[in-house]
């Protein structure tokens, strides 16, 4: 009994020599959990930030994909191949940047692909 309130006693004052050193919890509590957001926040700020997020995954699916993906003519087809059957979620990789780019493009859009608008489909098909 003895030894585990004298544990509890370590960790605390471990945590304490860390946030004498390093002092996270102040940082998170002023910057994060206390912080107020202005009253001029509208719905604009949130599709910046929607954009910087898809802008950010799609450079982020990008390099993963480089470093999988060989160029030329007779390993292009087998390297997409690679990635989208052997690949660990490769096929969210091959994907990724395409899906990324039509987020940076039209956030609200961007998940739902049946309502994009495709060229050459403005007749309806009624007049057909």
């Amino acid at each position: 009994m003895a030894s585990a309130s004298h544990d509890v006693g370590q960790r605390r004052g471990f945590v304490s020599w860390l946030e004498k050193r390093l002092p996270l919890r102040e940082f998170i509590e002023s910057q994060l959990t206390h912080y107020y957001a202005p009253k001029n926040f509208n719905v604009w700020y949130y599709f910046g930030v929607l954009a910087l997020v898809v802008l950010v995954s799609q450079f982020a699916t990008g390099i993963v994909l480089a470093m999988f993906y060989k160029p030329g003519e007779a390993t292009a087809f087998d390297s997409v191949e690679y990635i989208m059957r052997e690949v660990p979620w490769g096929w969210l990789i091959r994907r990724g940047p395409g899906i990324a780019a039509q987020g940076v493009d039209h956030p609200g859009l961007a998940c739902c692909p049946s309502q994009r608008h495709q060229p050459g489909t403005d007749v309806q098909p009624e007049t057909l």
